[in-house]
């Protein structure tokens, strides 16, 4: 009588490899990414800081949110892109990009949830006008940006 299975034998093969232990925090990875433009049909003015897009995002207890990834283009030299978040008790940091037109690998954090529990947080997506005066956002002006929790 032949006890064979499809490609399995009936002797037990000793493992070569050891066992690995994989810490849990080293394991987990989520990562996104967000785009968007001015859009419209004529060139939108700016004055200041306007909130072109926003999102919310669930930030796991003791894990970090970081910026890997920012690409954008302003024809306006006084444009710049920002990423900032709002929530209730949660403090970090405001990535600013330093040119109108770029693109920008970094790992940039934006914060770290200290907290026991799952913290929700806005995601803004912004323009900021350097020049005190209006700058003109054409609708083809837009950005991507790529995030990663960890």
């Amino acid at each position: 009588m032949n006890n064979k299975k499809a490609g399995v034998s009936g002797l037990k093969r000793k493992c070569r490899f050891k066992r690995v232990k994989v810490c849990p925090k080293a394991a987990f990875r989520r990562a996104f990414s967000v785009s968007g433009v001015i859009g419209g049909e004529d060139r939108a003015i700016l004055i200041g800081v306007t909130t072109r897009q926003q999102i919310a995002v669930n930030i796991p207890p003791r894990r970090s949110l970081f910026l890997t990834n920012a690409k954008y283009c302003f024809e306006s030299t006084g444009a710049r892109f920002v990423v900032s978040f709002t929530g209730t008790g949660i403090t970090g940091n405001t990535f600013r990009s330093a040119s109108n037109c770029a693109e920008e690998r970094i790992r940039f954090l934006l914060l770290t949830n200290t907290s026991s529990r799952t913290v929700t947080l806005t995601l803004l997506f912004q323009v900021l006008a350097l020049e005190t005066g209006p700058v003109l956002l054409n609708p083809q002006d837009g950005w991507s940006a790529s995030f990663v929790i960890r």
